[in-house]
């Protein structure tokens, strides 16, 4: 037990435990809370505008195509709404990678006994990529436009290669803390 001032002292230190260092920790962890929460209030608007570019996409297919002109102002609004459909799960597949950058933070700055916990929010974000990476090439498949769909096609692949490589260096972290190495 130290006295007062000497105790005040000790914990201003930027390199003594039990005061700036735990106090770092926790507005980082603090912040890392406050960045995943904002993420998943986007990735929540997100389901909703899928499903508004999905109704979309029907009441395109709905339109009459009885004249050339009905069938050309058809055809360019199913277009238009095939791209808004294929958008909205890339958005997903952008802000789901983006937490990738959050997991790595905490396994390398969180407490070392809740790095099980980061590994599985790692998986988690993986198949959250992966899962929106699919929607978007399902979007995909009935778009005329090429150069949109191979623009969509490499930027999906290129976040979900990203994220799949984070995920397997992750893996190799978790597996070497729990001495499950070659799993």
């Amino acid at each position: 037990d130290l006295p007062k001032n000497e105790y005040i002292e000790k914990i201003q230190k930027a390199d003594e435990w039990g005061g700036a260092i735990e106090l770092k920790l926790f507005s980082d962890m603090f912040e890392i809370k406050k960045q995943a929460r904002a993420m998943a209030g986007k990735l929540l608007e997100l389901v909703d505008e899928d499903t508004l570019s999905y109704n979309r996409v029907v009441e395109a297919y709905k339109l009459p195509k009885d004249t050339p002109a009905e069938q050309q102002l058809r055809l360019d609004v199913i277009q238009d709404a095939l791209k808004a459909a294929a958008h909205a799960p890339f958005q997903t597949l952008e802000q789901s990678a983006a937490a990738m950058e959050l997991v790595k933070d905490v396994i390398a700055h969180g407490n070392p006994n809740c790095i099980t916990d980061a590994g599985m929010a790692a998986e988690m974000v993986n198949s959250a990529v992966r899962g929106a990476a699919y929607n978007v090439g399902i979007n995909l498949l009935d778009i005329k436009d090429p150069g949109f769909v191979a623009q969509l096609r490499q930027k999906s692949v290129q976040i979900l290669n990203s994220v799949q490589k984070e995920t397997d260096a992750i893996r190799l972290i978790l597996e070497k803390a729990v001495n499950l190495e070659g799993l």
